[in-house]
C-alpha cells in the first residue's frame, strides 16, 4: 500500500489500528476520541459493517479510507 503515517516512529499513541481480516477485507479500529469523531463525521457505514469496535471494509475501498485518515492527521499502523 501507499506510505502513510504508520505510527512506526516514536511519538503519540496510534489513533487507528488497521489489520487484515481474511484476504479481501481490512479492519479499522478507531482507538482515540479524535479517531472515533472522524469516523462518525466522515465515514458512511451501516451497522452490519461494524464488528465490535472495528469497521470492516472491502480492500478496494481501504486506500481511500487510509488517505482520509492520513489527511486528517490521524496516526495509524497497519498490522497483520
Amino acid at each position: 500500500m501507499t506510505n502513510f503515517h504508520t505510527g512506526r516512529d516514536s511519538g503519540p499513541a496510534l489513533d487507528v489500528e488497521v489489520t487484515g481480516f481474511g484476504e479481501s477485507v481490512l479492519r479499522f479500529v478507531p482507538l482515540t476520541d479524535a479517531a472515533r469523531d472522524w469516523f462518525e463525521d466522515n465515514v458512511e457505514s451501516e451497522s452490519w459493517q461494524w464488528l465490535g469496535r472495528a469497521l470492516v471494509v472491502d480492500h478496494r475501498l481501504a486506500v481511500d479510507l487510509l488517505r482520509g485518515i492520513d489527511a486528517a492527521g490521524l496516526r495509524f499502523q497497519e498490522g497483520q
